[in-house]
Order: structure tokens, then C-alpha cells, then sequence
């Protein structure tokens, strides 16, 4: 039996569930029609018509073959609803583009894309520097290059969208009849639903087990839906889903466009049934390779993930197990691949974090002293420039005008910078660095870029960036010098608090490796960030400033109670770096 045959044999035993089946009979139409104009989008894209919900339901319904006539009417037309509507975020409409094409994030958008490596890169280009007057052939290419850029933006966002016009299907103009003879949260479980085809698989638990139906004797299981749609929808990977002529029409496509279509092209046995799943491809390409292979791994996680919870998923303990992933094979002809992966050049990061981390430590004395200074300072700055945009009409003043404010804004907010060192015994000093600023603080996502080496500034910042005129730029950033920071010292304390956040308080300590602790502080309410390092300078220096004076030889450690050295080295980093700037940088309470 045929899912869409239960509801309508159920529909015709009770009038009750013969308002699902009149639901179903008229949104099966209506979406038909609407997902259709997927395809002027998303051309390049395998189909995500009504072909493509068709055979998610034909592959449910091999998957779950003893279970559908356990099936309540709810959950056949939960099911149905979900399978159509899941790409009806894919739908996109004139005013929307009008609008994403006339917002800066999406400038912003563009220019990350063009000055990044990916495969979409060119195309940024193309479209931000626009045409001459009388080149008709470039306005072609732009135009091509805008449906690619598009369709990846909002393919990120497809699966909230689909939600959200399930709630709201006139947003894209879907007149689905909508009656209180349906209760809304029925509807309001396939926007769920649909949601949750586009998040990670442990999503599915985030949804109801069970819920009323439509009547005493239905009841709904939304949380099984949800799960044998990411499944369906992931076992629709036969060839046919591109549409050549869709193709011809958008001319030359990004690569991984063609890296899909090998992928589906390759398949050469497919067999689907409630007790295994075989599924064998050849590809001839390395693109197309990776891709099946990468298809494959999403297939076979999945699986082994609900297997795992299935208990959690299913109605009852009557309902049939999954099947079993007996065979997923993906080779290539002509050419060869090193186990079972196509053939590239890597980097061990743990091996070319030391070398950078390294080379950053004995490049100077103690280069993270001018890293963590900056960042304070630069913490700084974006708050200055925050409260001077909330204060004034920015765009009404001259540069120095802005200049002079900001200015105002930055002394408001000194950076105060102190050294402890004690000498622990011969030759061997404890040292404690601390740099407190009352800049903008940290939440979680700023952290999590601590975190990762390299990474790129969160978005807020961009945001602010692209605002700001060159002399308010920032100069330092999060990256390989505060690294060193954790790398050098025995002990480093980050406490940080934003405005509207929770303050947090992160240690890293050299146990065992690196050990990080982050806890969640209560009763702080100053804005900005305190660094606290500790570590130990194991040589006595032969050499200390004095007054801007290079002396040898002058550190006696039977008569001198505390080396200068490091302070020395901390109050010269301050002078040397930082004298240009339009604020105080107190050290050891001095300016």
C-alpha cells in the first residue's frame, strides 16, 4: 500500500480524516505548480520539482513498506505535506531579490565571496564591477553570474524558509485553504519538520514524539516524519535529476554543479526495500568521485545515527527496524584514488600551528605582548565608534569633525597594562602580565574565533568595518600572536564581558597539552576584557633597559630583588607601538 492511499482509504472510513485528504488534494496542486519555478533559480541545480517530493514519498514508502498501514492519518498526511513542501524555501521571489540585492549584507556577501577562493569568486568579481555603457555580451554574464550567487545564498537558507512558508504560504503567493477544521499546529509540525531536513540529525530529537490527531483514535508522531523525510529525501540520488535543458540555458556552471551531475550520472545499481539498501556507482571523474563518496557518507551516517535512537524515533516497539546499509560502493574509472579518497595536498595542522605559533615566539622576545595590547586597543575602537554612531549622525559630519569625536570617545576608555615578577629563585623569574581595556567584550562567538586559529572576524565586525573610514580601522586581529600567548605561558585568563552578554571567564593551562576551562561568571557588569598570563622567564638577562638606555651587565641577582628586564621589554613595546594613538595606555598606573 501506497502512503497517499492510506490517507484516502482512512479519509473514506471517517469524514474526520476526509479533511486531511481535501487539505492534501488541494496543496498537492498548489505546490506542483509553485515548486516549478525552482528551476528559473536554480537551473543549474538537480530538479526540486514535484518529481523530486514524488519519489522522496516512493522511497519512504520502500524504506517503511510493513509500517504504512500502521500509519494514523495524521502521520500519512504529515508526511505527504512534508515531502512537498520541504523545498518551498527554494522558491524566491522578485521582492526578494529587489531587497537582499539592495542590502549591505549582501554587499558584504559579495565581496567576502570575491576576495576568497571560493568557486563562486569570479563571479562576485563580475558583478561588482559592473559593465560599461554598450557591453551587452557582459550584462549576459552578470546576469548569469547573480542566479549563481543568489541560489547559493538563499540554498543555505532554504530549509527556515520552507518553515516559514509553511506558516505563511502566502509569502509565496500559495493560496493553500487554511480552516480552523485543521487545527494550526498540525501545520505548525510540518514547518517543523521541513526545518529540521536542513539541520544536523540530532535535531530530530528536538521534536515531539507524539501528539493528538484529528480524533480520539488518530494520534501524530512528528518526530518519525521528521526523520523519514531526511531519509527519503537523501535516497533520491538516481540519474535524471538534472535537466539538460535548464543547463544550456544558463551556459557555463560553477564546478560543483558539474561534480553533481557525474555524481547522479554514476549510478549503476540502486535497490531499495525495507530490508537493505545497495547502492553501487562508477564515476569518471574525481569531482563526481568525491562527491558520491561525500553522498555516501551522509547516507550511511544518517542510518547508523537513527539506528541508534530508533527507539526514540518510532511510534511503538511494533515498527519495523530500518534497513540495513548492505552495500555502498562508489569507484572510478581510469584513474586512481589513495584510500578510497581523490588525491590532494594536505597540511597537519598540529604541525603547522607549532611552526607559525614558533616562529611568531623567537621572531622577538615576547612577541604577544604588542598582540594582546592591540587587541585591547582595537576592542576599544569598535566601541568608540559603536557609541559615536548611536550618538550622531555620523553621515553629517566632516572627516576631521568624525575624527575629532571619535577621538573624544577613545579617551573615555584607557587600556591599563601591569607587570608583576618575582624572582622564584636563581635564574628563574615568575612573571604575571595583565592588560585590562573597556572595549566592546566578547560573547561566545567571538571566543569560539579565539579558538580557532586563523579564522575570519565574526560578522558584527565585518559589518562595522565596511562602515568605518581607514584611520578608524582596526589593526590587529585575533590570530597567531595571541596563539603564542597560550603557546608561551603556563597560564593565560581571559575574562570578557559584551553588552547585552553574559560575562565569561576562559583559562588555558599547559596540562597535559593545552587545557581550557570556560565558565559563565555572575554579578560582573564592566564592559570590556582582562587578560591575565603567567609564565616564567628561565634565563636571567645579561641586559636591561634603563631610561631608553641599553646596559650589560648590570643585573646583579644577589643584590637586585626583581629583574627589570621584563618590564623593560613591555614599557618599550608600548612606545614603540602604540604612541600614535588617540588614547591612554596606562602601565603600572602610569600614562
Amino acid at each position: 500500500m501506497k502512503i497517499e492511499e492510506r490517507l484516502k482509504f482512512l479519509a473514506n472510513s471517517n469524514s474526520n480524516y476526509s479533511l486531511l485528504w481535501a487539505q492534501w488534494e488541494f496543496d498537492k496542486k498548489l505546490l506542483a505548480r509553485a515548486l516549478n519555478t525552482v528551476s528559473r533559480d536554480f537551473p543549474h541545480y538537480s530538479l526540486h520539482d514535484a518529481s523530486h517530493s514524488s519519489t522522496i514519498i516512493t522511497q519512504i514508502e520502500k524504506v517503511i513498506a510493513p509500517n504504512i498501514e500502521k500509519l494514523s492519518a495524521t502521520d500519512c498526511w504529515l508526511l505527504l505535506e512534508s515531502c512537498y513542501w520541504h523545498d518551498a524555501g527554494m522558491i524566491i521571489s522578485n521582492d526578494e531579490k529587489k531587497k537582499l540585492l539592495e542590502s549591505e549584507d549582501f554587499r558584504g556577501h559579495l565581496e567576502e565571496l570575491a576576495q576568497g577562493s571560493h568557486e563562486l569568486a569570479s563571479h562576485a568579481k563580475a558583478i561588482l564591477e559592473g559593465k560599461e555603457q554598450n557591453d551587452i555580451k557582459k550584462a549576459l554574464q552578470i546576469s548569469n553570474s547573480l542566479t549563481f550567487v543568489i541560489a547559493d545564498y538563499f540554498r543555505v537558507l532554504h530549509a527556515d524558509r520552507s518553515g516559514w512558508n509553511v506558516s505563511d504560504p502566502t509569502r509565496i503567493k500559495v493560496n493553500s485553504p487554511r480552516t480552523s477544521l485543521i487545527p494550526q499546529r498540525l501545520f505548525n509540525f510540518v514547518a517543523e519538520i521541513v526545518q529540521c531536513h536542513g539541520k544536523n540529525r540530532e535535531a530530530i530529537l528536538e521534536i515531539v514524539k507524539y501528539n493528538d490527531g484529528m480524533d480520539a483514535n488518530d494520534y501524530a508522531h512528528p518526530r518519525y516524519i521528521a526523520a523519514l523525510l531526511r531519509i527519503g529525501d537523501l535516497l533520491d540520488i538516481d540519474d535524471g535529476r538534472f535537466c539538460p535543458t535548464l543547463l544550456a540555458n544558463i551556459g557555463d556552471v560553477p564546478q560543483s554543479s558539474h561534480d553533481h551531475q557525474h555524481k547522479h550520472a554514476s549510478i549503476k545499481h540502486l535497490f531499495i526495500t525495507s530490508d537493505v539498501i545497495e547502492i553501487e556507482a562508477e564515476c569518471e571523474e574525481y569531482g563526481g568521485y568525491h562527491a558520491q563518496q561525500s553522498w555516501f557518507s551522509y547516507i550511511q551516517d544518517e542510518f547508523d545515527y537513527q539506528k541508534r535512537v530508533w527507539n526514540e524515533i518510532v511510534p511503538d516497539n511494533t515498527y519495523r527496524s530500518l534497513p540495513t546499509t548492505g552495500k555502498l560502493k562508489c569507484s572510478i574509472k581510469n584513474l586512481i584514488t589513495l584510500d578510497s579518497r581523490v588525491p590532494k595536498i594536505t597540511l597537519d595542522p598540529k604541525r603547522i600551528y607549532e611552526y607559525l605559533a614558533g616562529f611568531q615566539l623567537y621572531s622577538e622576545d615576547y612577541p604577544f605582548i604588542r598582540e594582546v595590547i592591540q587587541n585591547s586597543i582595537d576592542a576599544t575602537y569598535y566601541r568608540a565608534w559603536e557609541e559615536l554612531n548611536y550618538t550622531e549622525s555620523i553621515e553629517l559630519l566632516s572627516d576631521a569633525e568624525c575624527r575629532d569625536s571619535f577621538e573624544e570617545y577613545v579617551k573615555k576608555y584607557p587600556v591599563h597594562v601591569s607587570i608583576k615578577e618575582q624572582c622564584i629563585q636563581e635564574g628563574l623569574i615568575k612573571c604575571e602580565l595583565r592588560v585590562v581595556d573597556q572595549g566592546t567584550g566578547m560573547a561566545l562567538d567571538e571566543i569560539k574565533k579565539i579558538l580557532h586559529v586563523g579564522s575570519e572576524s565574526v560578522k558584527e565586525r565585518k559589518l562595522a568595518q565596511r562602515k568605518m573610514p581607514e584611520w578608524v580601522k582596526p589593526a590587529g586581529y585575533f590570530g597567531i600572536g595571541l596563539h603564542s600567548v597560550f603557546n608561551f605561558c603556563e597560564k593565560v585568563v581571559i575574562k570578557t564581558k559584551k553588552i547585552g552578554f553574559p560575562c565569561y571567564e576562559m583559562t588555558v593551562e599547559k596540562i597535559d597539552g593545552m587545557s581550557i576551562t570556560l565558565v559563565e561568571l555572575d554579578g560582573e557588569k564592566n564592559i570590556g576584557t582582562e587578560l591575565l598570563a603567567y609564565f616564567y622567564s628561565p634565563e636571567t638577562p645579561r641586559h636591561y633597559y634603563d631610561n631608553g638606555t641599553r646596559s650589560h651587565g648590570k643585573y646583579d641577582p644577589l643584590c637586585d630583588d626583581v629583574p627589570p628586564y621584563f618590564s623593560t621589554v613591555v614599557r618599550e613595546a608600548i612606545s614603540d607601538n602604540f604612541n600614535m594613538y588617540p588614547m591612554d595606555i596606562y602601565f603600572n598606573n602610569e600614562v
